[in-house]
């Protein structure tokens, strides 16, 4: 068994090793947003939320009107918003990656406590946002960023409603 790995990787292996074009492609993305500032994610989440909910909602009114079972108008709705999201995995975690470089070094004060921001995404924490954004297990150790890993899936989750 030990040999096989060497040739083929773990599992894990192999399943970075799929993901890691798609950080490339996050990367470039970013780098595409140098001088943008927080006014422009915001007005750009603001679009991203209308086109988002609006291809969903025009996906579920051509798909749903026929379905009466609960469960199974619930599962389609999620695979609606999923296959929608995917065409914006790329985008949305490149703004969530800008606006952690934008927020660097600010502080704030948050129940009696100082807070700096001093937190830019690599990309072993932009990894652990794909895993979780499909649905997969990721396993880090303390202090490498799960707080800050779970924001990539979330923004692109909330933009969708959910």
């Amino acid at each position: 068994m030990g040999i096989l790995t060497k040739i083929f990787g773990t599992k894990s292996d192999r399943e970075i090793k799929k993901i890691l074009p798609l950080v490339k492609e996050i990367n470039d993305a970013y780098d595409m947003l140098d001088g943008k500032d927080i006014a422009f994610i915001q007005q750009k989440t603001r679009k991203l939320q209308k086109e988002i909910r609006d291809k969903i909602s025009d996906k579920e009114q051509s798909l749903l009107y026929e379905i009466t079972d609960s469960k199974e108008l619930k599962r389609i709705r999620s695979e609606i918003t999923e296959d929608i999201l995917k065409d914006y995995i790329v985008e949305s975690f490149a703004l969530v990656k800008h606006a952690c470089k934008l927020l660097y070094g600010k502080e704030w004060s948050a129940v009696g406590q100082k807070i700096k921001w001093e937190m830019i995404p690599y990309d072993e924490q932009i990894i652990g946002g794909l895993v979780l954004h499909f649905g997969k297990i990721s396993e880090m150790k303390t202090g490498e960023g799960k707080t800050l890993v779970a924001t990539f899936p979330i923004y692109l989750n909330a933009l969708s409603g959910k």
